[in-house]
């Protein structure tokens, strides 16, 4: 038998034609749905995330007899952290403020079990890492005091927590969920990131916090504070709003009808 010294290598001009063909229907087919996938998927880790922080949370509360202390500060100064996500309209589109923590809140937070924050980095020109090392070179937490605090705007507080549109609103503090938070290490391994899908400096988690939120109740709608503040769910933060785990869970069905 004769062997063959001149089998065929590779393929012939209209085979490559015809791979090359269905590669690019694949792609016409595959193409416009990536939009759509990083929203689902960044949607479907916001929501998921959310909940697995609600139940850390409140397991720490009930084993420590106290919720997760060192959290971080989501002011400089004054002012509300300039390295949240923002928009024209301000930090979260305005609905994260600058509020005040009078005496009586103080006390209530103190008596949820938190006494000590963070101070992150107030560094904003690109330089710093707000992932790895957002406290700059700040060693350890300062005491929580009456005075400035993060709050939530009576809009974000209709929307997640069923607060009247006029009139008085009950008082939500936020605090950042970062990596000197009590709770990692002992009730979760480590403090989760909320990537957003936006392509600028608002979806580097290096250049913006990305970190998510801690709300806590600290007044009621008369005015009244609580002998104790109360935790009330995790959100992350948004350029153009402040987001809960049902929004998340919503905008994840919108994107799949």
């Amino acid at each position: 038998m004769l062997n063959r010294t001149d089998r065929r290598q590779g393929l012939t001009l209209l085979e490559l034609v015809v791979v090359l063909v269905i590669l690019v229907a694949l792609a016409g087919i595959l193409v416009p749905l990536l939009p759509s996938m990083v929203s689902r998927a960044h949607t479907a880790t916001h929501a998921t995330n959310i909940v697995e922080i609600d139940k850390a949370v409140e397991a720490f509360n009930m084993l420590n007899h106290g919720y997760s202390d060192n959290l971080d500060s989501l002011l400089t100064g004054a002012n509300v952290y300039a390295n949240l996500p923002s928009n024209g309209s301000g930090t979260c589109g305005g609905e994260l403020t600058a509020g005040t923590i009078t005496a009586d809140d103080l006390a209530a937070l103190n008596s949820s079990g938190l006494t000590t924050i963070w101070t992150l980095d107030p560094t904003s020109d690109g330089t710093q890492d707000l992932l790895n090392a957002p406290y700059g070179t700040s060693t350890s937490g300062t005491a929580l005091a009456a005075g400035n605090g993060a709050v939530l705007n009576q809009t974000a507080a209709q929307r997640l927590y069923n607060e009247p549109a006029t009139g008085s609103s009950a008082k939500y503090v936020v605090f950042g969920f970062g990596s000197k938070a009590s709770i990692v290490g002992h009730g979760i391994p480590e403090s989760p990131v909320h990537f957003a899908d936006d392509p600028g400096t608002a979806g580097n988690p290096t250049l913006t916090y990305a970190r998510f939120g801690l709300v806590f109740r600290v007044e009621n709608t008369a005015g009244k504070t609580l002998e104790t503040a109360q935790f009330v769910g995790a959100v992350a933060f948004h350029p153009d709003h402040v987001s809960g785990g049902d929004a998340g869970i919503a905008e994840y069905n919108a994107l799949n009808h």
